[in-house]
């Protein structure tokens, strides 16, 4: 068990190649396990919960106030319980959609234009549409538009281009394929959605007869989790070392409501070490935050994975 935070699963990755390099029998007998520590203690009254990570967190507020926050959209359509945990949702997606476009290098604006466009843009778009219209609808929006088409000699053919420009002058080319990519294609899925059942991004957030008006997609989302927080004290762990010894006295890895994994053999698809450090970033995850900070950190781990896998391999 390490802490929760990346530092906590930088540790994690070393013992785990420890483990299957110098005690592998322990994993084939599956004597191994991965105990998963509380991010958050979330404490009211005599009732207290050990919380994995921000979107447990979350979770776990909008069930606890759910039934008492009613979210009126434009269209009239009112968000409450089940019905604000599934909008909810939807909105912490497209915040991630929104974070990962800004880690690719395309500003917020640019993606909220692309996601605003009236129809989902095809690899093949600008041969059944006309250019000048594509242009025209982004000029609107703010971004001039140039269409490039280049060769590319190490693929052999011709690939298209499409450049954006803000009015800073700050430019953007994206290629043809993007359109094809998850980042789009869930994206302006799941904003589409948004949008045909809210009709718009004008909020009224009602909490026991106090209405206050939202504007936006993400300050909504904030704003409920805001008012869900009332009356909760919520203690952030950033170590081991921070909890008491009534904390420590009850792991939460033996807490039927903690996760504890089992190391198994069948994990792992190649015996290295570098699939030990791939797995164990993948699996560690799930119990950090998903901001912005941890890239660099995990792009480091993925450059130290190549140097092992070129010594591996001779």
């Amino acid at each position: 068990m390490t802490d929760a935070d990346v530092d906590g699963s930088h540790i994690r990755t070393l013992l785990l190649t420890f483990f299957f390099r110098q005690y592998e029998e322990l994993i084939n007998r599956g004597n191994l396990y991965i105990a998963q520590p509380p991010l958050y203690r979330a404490h009211k009254g005599k009732f207290e919960k050990f919380i994995k990570d921000d979107i447990e967190l979350d979770d776990f507020l909008m069930e606890r106030a759910g039934s008492d926050i009613i979210i009126k959209a434009e269209s009239g359509v009112e968000f409450t319980s089940s019905g604000l945990m599934e909008i909810m949702n939807k909105v912490r997606f497209m915040r991630s959609k929104f974070n990962e476009a800004e880690t690719a290098g395309i500003e917020p604006g640019l993606y909220q234009a692309l996601l605003n466009y009236p129809e989902r843009i095809s690899f093949t778009h600008f041969e059944d549409h006309d250019p000048e219209e594509f242009k025209k609808d982004f000029a609107d929006m703010g971004y001039k538009v140039t269409i490039i088409t280049e060769h590319d000699y190490e693929l052999d053919k011709d690939r298209t281009y499409v450049s954006f420009e803000n009015d800073n002058g700050h430019r953007m080319r994206l290629a043809m394929e993007f359109f094809y990519s998850k980042l789009y294609k869930q994206g302006f899925t799941t904003y589409s959605e948004i949008r045909e059942s809210c009709g718009g991004f004008e909020f009224n957030l009602t909490l026991k007869d106090v209405e206050k008006p939202v504007s936006g997609l993400f300050q909504m989302y904030d704003a409920v989790i805001e008012e869900a927080h009332r009356g909760w004290s919520i203690q952030r762990y950033k170590g081991l070392g921070e909890m008491n010894r009534i904390s420590c006295g009850k792991p939460p890895c033996i807490l039927k409501s903690a996760p504890c994994f089992r190391c198994i053999s069948k994990t792992l698809p190649q015996p290295t070490t570098c699939s030990w450090i791939s797995w164990a970033i993948t699996s560690s995850r799930a119990g950090t935050s998903s901001k912005r900070t941890h890239w660099p950190y995990r792009n480091w781990i993925f450059s130290y994975q190549r140097y092992l896998r070129s010594k591996l391999n001779g």
